[in-house]
């Protein structure tokens, strides 16, 4: 299926979101603007942090420190492509409303991106509960993260598969029901 920004010849949209904790993700944000400068079209892109000390050289650039629930969703929903850090709140969010795969980047502490390595962690369980050819949309590194992010930005879309693979199982039902309860409201 061909995307209507392609058909109608819009800028596509990107999606970075990255919590509303204080910690910058500058490692992140400068891979991105650089991958930017590489990409062929101007897509818009919408980030949502906390943090806004960064100096984006990119223009098209909404920035929010914090999204409305349905807000949220509806940006979620329309993405052409999502980058996000790797907090099982959201990954479950995108899991649910969104079609496409995300590329999900780790907060590391060793960058002072996060207190902790929680997110490392979390996001090496979440990629090892995917088949080893979707392991590329998990990056939990501490490499360069520039080639990633522009390999993602330039691929074709790839089909979520978060719902089924991790939300999705019989013992975690009940979790997802609360979760959604909790975000709706």
């Amino acid at each position: 299926m061909v995307q209507k920004s392609k058909i109608l010849g819009k800028p596509t949209l990107i999606f970075v979101t990255v919590g509303t904790t204080p910690f910058q993700f500058r490692r992140l944000f400068l891979a991105l603007d650089n991958a930017l400068k590489l990409l062929p079209n101007k897509p818009k892109l919408i980030i949502q942090s906390e943090n806004f000390s960064f100096q984006w050289q990119y223009k098209k650039v909404s920035k929010y420190t914090c999204l409305a629930p349905k807000k949220l969703i509806n940006v979620i929903k329309t993405a052409d492509k999502i980058i996000t850090h790797a907090s099982p709140a959201i990954l479950y969010l995108i899991s649910k409303y969104s079609n496409i795969m995300p590329l999900v980047i780790a907060r590391n502490s060793i960058f002072r991106e996060h207190a902790s390595n929680h997110q490392v962690q979390f996001n090496d369980f979440v990629m090892h509960r995917h088949p080893r050819k979707l392991s590329k949309y998990f990056v939990c590194q501490q490499h360069n993260i520039e080639t990633d992010i522009c390999n993602y930005l330039l691929e074709e879309k790839n089909n979520n598969r978060m719902l089924k693979q991790i939300f999705n199982q019989n013992k975690k039902k009940s979790i997802t029901k609360k979760i959604d309860l909790y975000i709706i409201k």
